[in-house]
């Protein structure tokens, strides 16, 4: 057993479960330390960066209860933007920070991204100490309209500004664990080349995260994670920590109109609702996505991550089901609404038990 290890979740969404004394003591009873809060809004909702907006107030705030609750906190700056439903609820690029900061082709762009980092940093130095900067920026849903070179440039200046207030962070970018290639590579061309140039300046970057929904998103299931977290090892020398991981619980939904298949969609399991929907969709084992199986994915999921030399933790995706798919708006699309190991009443399923066992029969001797 690796001292140290973290047991952690991506955060709940702001439901009243989500913030409830409930939640923070199931999170205790799971030996959940760790809490990653996805999307942290840039800080200054005007160019003269003096109002700040009022969606990162608020997430001060849930930053805040989390630390109060004695939970450490993993913050993931908000990404440039993104392929995902608009608020039409048609699925295009949407771009996240404020237009007045410019296009991304320009310097200003990343002086402006520069300026509200710093001001984050500030508030939370000596309070937070894992960033995730990035998410899944091999791939093309997150990269977006960046080039290469813009990727790796504000990945570089996010950590630059973090790292000029708070010295000792652990920052790191992740993967998405996707890829086309054959034979099957989680570490495909365009993620090892992303991984060595964003690390190259060394003491910007201090662990990479992995992303993989072996059995959901790709095929196969947890026994990929030994050679993927390998490979990271070998491309970064860096310590590895599996920023997210799960199985779905819902199978489909309802199936769509024949002519609502005919917008774009980011994926073939949003457009017919159904994790048999190929190409993207995979099921573990051949089953259907269930409850009972998430939580025997869990098991054997963290047995890998616990035992691996090079693994420092893990973050659970995630801790409460999503109302909504944000990939494409529906409630009941299974691309991103079954992953929680709550429901979005509050209560439990099979999978948060198994959470609890691994943290039992691990660490709590």
């Amino acid at each position: 057993m690796k001292e140290g290890f973290i047991l952690g979740v991506t955060a709940p969404v702001m439901t009243a479960f989500g913030k409830s004394k409930e939640s923070f003591q199931r999170m205790h009873d799971a030996g959940i330390t760790l809490v990653r809060i996805n999307d942290f809004p840039y800080p200054f909702a005007d160019p003269g960066f003096e109002k700040l907006s009022e969606r990162y107030l608020e997430q001060v705030e849930f930053v805040r209860k989390f630390l109060e609750e004695g939970l450490n906190v993993m913050i993931m700056p908000m990404i440039p933007g993104g392929s995902r439903a608009n608020a039409d609820g048609q699925v295009t690029y949407v771009r996240n920070y404020p237009e007045w900061m410019g296009p991304v082709d320009e310097d200003y762009y990343y002086e402006c991204m520069t300026i509200g980092w710093e001001y984050v940093a500030r508030q939370f130095a000596g309070k937070v100490e894992y960033w995730q900067i990035a998410n899944e920026h091999d791939h093309i849903n997150f990269r977006g309209i960046l080039t290469h070179e813009q990727n790796v440039r504000w990945m570089q200046t996010v950590a630059r500004a973090i790292k000029k207030w708070i010295p000792d962070a652990k920052c790191g970018t992740n993967l998405s664990g996707e890829s086309d290639e054959r034979p099957y590579a989680s570490l495909h061309t365009y993620a090892r080349k992303m991984l060595k140039d964003t690390y190259a300046p060394e003491g910007l970057f201090d662990y990479v995260g992995l992303d993989a929904y072996f059995g959901s998103w790709s095929d196969g299931g947890p026994e990929l994670w030994t050679k993927y977290i390998d490979d990271a090892y070998e491309v970064t020398g860096k310590p590895v920590m599996i920023q997210e991981w799960g199985y779905s619980t819902l199978q489909k939904g309802t199936p769509r109109p024949q002519e609502d298949k005919n917008r774009n969609f980011n994926n073939s399991v949003c457009r017919e609702k159904d994790w048999a929907a190929k190409p993207n969709g995979h099921m573990w084992q051949g089953k259907e996505h269930s409850e009972e199986l998430q939580a025997e994915y869990i098991k054997a999921c963290e047995k890998i991550f616990i035992e691996h030399p090079h693994c420092i933790g893990n973050l659970f995706f995630q801790w409460q089901d999503q109302e909504r798919c944000w990939q494409c708006g529906e409630p009941d699309c299974p691309s991103e609404c079954g992953w929680g190991c709550f429901r979005t009443d509050g209560t439990p399923k099979a999978g948060y038990y198994a959470l609890v066992d691994v943290y039992r029969n691990y660490f709590k001797k």
